[in-house]
């Protein structure tokens, strides 16, 4: 199922989405977008670092591999700079993603069902939340880059489109995809039904 196509501003999945492939950028950005998610993508581990630095994300979604970081890299740092944030590594080669790095991230291998990944990142969004608002006991939580000033702007304070929100930080995107599910316990439990299970990939 997708999140609520009612859903305010303010409760949308904020998703950073890093892929050197322009066209998989667009596909993630228009999927998620879809789904009343606030996307924001850019084209290189170096910009998503910057925005992670800026910015506080629910949901942080990487290609493999990419000229500058790979993903690997890049969701290490998420976990430095993003600590609530649930990871999510694509890829179009999920074989050479090493063991211990499939147990601690969500692998999903194009191509992918598109169902299957909202409702995965809808899933991180949502224990994202839960973790961040125990972790500060339910207090706006500062910018990463200001963790002791004050909160970022909520995304109600931005523009709102009709349907979705995308902001593109730079202009290339991802490439490849099948998941499995890590043991770890920064990620939410497999949802139920429909034959998942830990540790598999679909």
């Amino acid at each position: 199922m997708s999140p609520s196509p009612t859903a305010s501003s303010a409760d949308r999945h904020r998703v950073l989405v890093v892929d050197d492939d322009t066209a998989m950028l667009r596909v993630l950005e228009a999927l998620l977008g879809g789904a009343e998610m606030d996307v924001t993508s850019c084209s290189s581990g170096a910009a998503a670092l910057r925005l992670m630095e800026a910015r506080v994300f629910d949901i942080v979604c990487a290609d493999f591999l990419m000229p500058d970081m790979n993903g690997l890299q890049v969701l290490k740092a998420a976990g430095h700079l993003q600590r609530d944030a649930g990871t999510v590594l694509i890829t179009a080669a999920p074989d050479a993603v090493p063991s211990e790095d499939r147990r601690r991230f969500y692998v999903v291998a194009k191509p992918f069902d598109p169902e299957r990944l909202i409702r995965l990142v809808d899933q991180l969004g949502r224990v994202a939340r839960v973790k961040r608002g125990v972790r500060t006991g339910g207090q706006k939580q500062a910018s990463p880059g200001e963790r002791d000033s004050n909160a970022p702007p909520p995304p109600s304070s931005r523009p709102t489109p009709t349907s979705s929100r995308t902001t593109r930080a730079s202009e290339r995107p991802p490439a490849s995809d099948r998941w499995q599910n890590p043991a770890s316990d920064r990620q939410p439990p497999a949802s139920s039904g429909r034959g998942e299970k830990k540790g598999n990939r679909y």
